[in-house]
C-alpha cells in the first residue's frame, strides 16, 4: 500500500475543499459557500498553531483531518482539536483513516500535547465507533454553539 501523510499548503486548497464539501454533505450541512472554505483553509494553512493533515493514496489526496492547538488550564498544556475528518468513500476500509489519525496523535505526543479532543454528531455510529477503537472515550457533555 502507498501511503503518505503531509501537512497541506497553498495548492492543496482545491482539493481540501472538494473533501470539505464532501463532509459537509455527509454532517448534511447545506451551507457551501467555496469562497468562505477557501479562506478558512488558506488561513489554516498560514496558521503557526493549526495544521491540516494530508492522506495521500497512490499519489492521489484521498483525506484530511485539521488539528487546531488549544491550550487548557486544566491540562496545564497543549491540547489537540480535530476536525474535518474524512476520507474519500472510495478508499475506506483500507485503514487510511486510522493511519491519518495516528499520525495526528504522534505528532501530538512528540510535540508534548497533553490531550486530542474531537466533537462528532451522536447520530454519526459509524465515526463513534471508529474514534472508540482508536481509544476516544465519550463523555457525557452537551455541544453548544451560536452562528454570529
Amino acid at each position: 500500500m502507498n501511503i503518505n501523510i503531509r501537512f497541506a499548503n497553498k495548492n492543496d486548497i482545491p482539493v481540501l475543499t472538494y473533501l470539505h464539501i464532501k463532509l459537509l454533505e455527509i454532517e448534511g450541512i447545506k451551507l457551501r459557500d467555496e469562497k468562505n472554505i477557501n479562506w478558512a483553509f488558506n488561513e489554516i494553512i498560514n496558521s503557526q498553531n493549526t495544521y491540516i493533515f494530508l492522506i495521500e493514496y497512490c499519489e492521489n489526496i484521498v483525506g484530511m483531518c485539521t488539528l487546531h492547538t488549544l491550550i487548557s488550564s486544566v491540562e496545564g498544556g497543549l491540547v489537540g482539536l480535530i476536525e474535518d475528518v474524512y476520507v474519500d468513500e472510495k478508499y475506506r476500509k483500507k485503514s487510511l483513516g486510522l493511519s491519518l489519525i495516528k499520525e495526528v496523535e504522534s505528532f501530538c505526543k512528540t510535540n508534548n500535547y497533553k490531550r486530542l479532543q474531537l466533537l462528532c454528531r451522536n447520530d454519526n455510529i459509524r465515526a463513534i465507533k471508529f474514534y472508540e477503537k482508536l481509544g476516544f472515550i465519550g463523555i457525557n457533555r452537551v455541544y453548544f454553539y451560536k452562528t454570529l
